[in-house]
């Protein structure tokens, strides 16, 4: 089985969904012959990133001549333009049995196309997102259209797969819920780290843009009763960071808070493991309450934490109350403080919680995840 997995993104950033990618071209790698299609980047500039997320290269590479520039929505769609061009090209070059993307761009660029100008190969689609509902660069008619070149749909989340259905009309019977994952057997030889020794550990990791809600996680903090505990906020950058920062500074948190921008995989794990709780702050969007499968959920799930999380339906997909998780309001600071207490002064709960987190999290591997799209894919090419 021979794989084309296609997604332009702007690799530089090191976000979760170029963590996502290369996770998924490692695991399908295992199972098939995958060839990465992606814009620009050196060799060795893409060997560090690999090993920025502990990836493995077991996958082959085309990196075209096009980086996605976002500098103008004009300039966006030109470079997005030219790299499906040369995916193109490239894909009539080369023999593939099916292509895989993350990417609606393909699916828009297919469209334009005339029949027999498009690849003779089902094309599986992985939404992370519906488009219309998300950004205002994509119509609902042209994601309504672009999705009639998909011959099937792996949505990341159930909340996905409801709209797919009934807001875009596709066939459910094209479509299979296959959530986000994590690298089980990895973590699990991680040795912990502590940045801070004899102090209850209360983690948040992954980007600080808005709707992940990190200013309700901060605000919180003056809530907390339990006394000698300390709070982990890890992974944000540039004007994410820095207002997370003063945020901390205009509350007068800074003796309770660490504060660390982006850290590689090798970095994060034994700080997560060392962790007594994650906690998943989310806001009530679109893509907060309804499209996302966090990475974070699943790493905390397998460094074996308790989790506190926003009450939405995408952590409620993943987590039962009081066997995985506490919930609160989202976006209520003080409701998350008060369920924060309980589990930090309930270590029983905290260990137990953990356990069926280690446990649970056996079905959310990367490896199992490209196992069943290998199977679907052979599937679709019978």
């Amino acid at each position: 089985m021979k794989i084309a997995y296609i997604y332009l993104s702007q690799l530089e950033t090191r976000d979760a969904n170029i963590n996502q990618m290369l996770s998924m071209c490692e695991a399908l790698g295992k199972h098939s012959e995958v060839t990465l299609f992606t814009g620009w980047m050196s060799k060795s500039a893409f060997a560090s990133l690999c090993q920025f997320f502990s990836i493995k290269q077991n996958f082959a590479t085309q990196r075209l001549p096009v980086k996605l520039l976002t500098g103008s929505l004009l300039i966006e769609k030109v470079t997005r333009l030219l790299y499906c061009i040369q995916v193109l090209m490239a894909l009539k070059a080369g023999s593939f049995d099916v292509i895989y993307t993350r990417d609606i761009t393909l699916l828009v660029f297919l469209k334009m196309l005339p029949s027999w100008a498009r690849p003779n190969v089902p094309v599986i689609y992985e939404p992370h997102t519906l488009y219309h509902k998300t950004s205002e660069k994509v119509s609902f008619e042209l994601e309504h259209a672009s999705l009639k070149l998909a011959d099937y749909f792996i949505p990341i989340s159930h909340g996905i797969a409801r709209d797919l259905e009934g807001i875009l009309g596709v066939d459910p019977g094209r479509i299979t819920v296959l959530p986000d994952g994590v690298r089980v057997d990895v973590i699990a030889n991680v040795q912990a780290q502590s940045l801070a020794r004899d102090q209850l550990q209360v983690l948040y990791s992954g980007s600080f843009i808005d709707w992940k809600g990190v200013e309700i996680f901060i605000e919180a903090i003056p809530f907390v009763r339990t006394p000698n505990v300390v709070f982990l906020a890890l992974g944000g950058v540039g004007k994410d960071f820095e207002r997370i920062e003063q945020l901390v500074a205009s509350l007068d948190l800074q003796d309770r808070v660490i504060l660390r921008s982006r850290m590689s995989q090798d970095e994060l794990m034994p700080i997560a493991k060392s962790a007594h709780i994650g906690v998943l702050p989310n806001n009530r969007t679109a893509i907060g309450a309804h499209y996302t499968s966090p990475l974070k959920l699943f790493e905390y799930m397998a460094n074996g934490l308790p989790i506190l999380a926003s009450d939405l339906e995408s952590m409620r997909e993943i987590l039962a109350e009081n066997e995985h998780a506490l919930f609160f309001e989202p976006s209520n600071p003080s409701h998350l403080a008060t369920q924060l207490d309980r589990l930090l002064q309930d270590e029983e709960l905290r260990r137990s919680m953990g356990q069926r987190n280690l446990q649970a999290v056996e079905a959310y591997s990367w490896d199992s995840r490209a196992q069943r799209i290998v199977e679907i894919a052979k599937r679709l090419t019978q």
